[in-house]
């Protein structure tokens, strides 16, 4: 005999604890980085595509800022309590954000988000049907991270 469940005790895909790991195309890691509403760009919703600007501070004391990876989909929103930000019960400010992005780009998230700050930035060329979480190779911001 087997057991019974009420669908009551069933959930969402998009409810469930790991569902950011479950939408990741192969090659994919979640990144998970802290956030703010400056920080994350006033209207970024989950689902949308973003493009992920660096700033550090150089050798020379001056900033460096720049595009980082263009075209990153956002898996996940969360408030303090770990809730997703489209809850009803949510404080709906943002404090945590799951990004989708290349496993070999993990490394240099880290480290300018180490060095400096990570902000999203919404704009047309997230949409421009180029592939997805694309790391900007001419960027100061990639170079300043080579030459670290």
């Amino acid at each position: 005999a087997g057991s019974f469940f009420y669908t009551r005790m069933l959930k969402a895909e998009e409810d469930l604890p790991d569902s950011p790991v479950a939408r990741l195309k192969e090659g994919q890691s979640a990144y998970t980085m802290q956030v703010d509403l400056n920080r994350i760009g006033g209207g970024t919703m989950v689902g949308m595509r973003v493009d992920i600007y660096g700033t550090i501070i150089g050798k020379d004391g001056h900033p460096i800022a720049g595009p980082l990876i263009s075209n990153v989909r956002v898996l996940s929103i969360r408030d303090h309590q770990g809730m997703e930000i489209s809850d009803p019960d949510s404080s709906g400010l943002p404090y945590i954000a799951v990004v989708a992005v290349k496993d070999a780009d993990v490394p240099i998230l880290a480290a300018v988000e180490q060095a400096g700050e990570l902000r999203f930035v919404s704009s047309s060329r997230s949409y421009s049907g180029q592939s997805e979480a694309v790391l900007m190779q001419d960027s100061s911001v990639v170079a300043w991270y080579q030459d670290n």
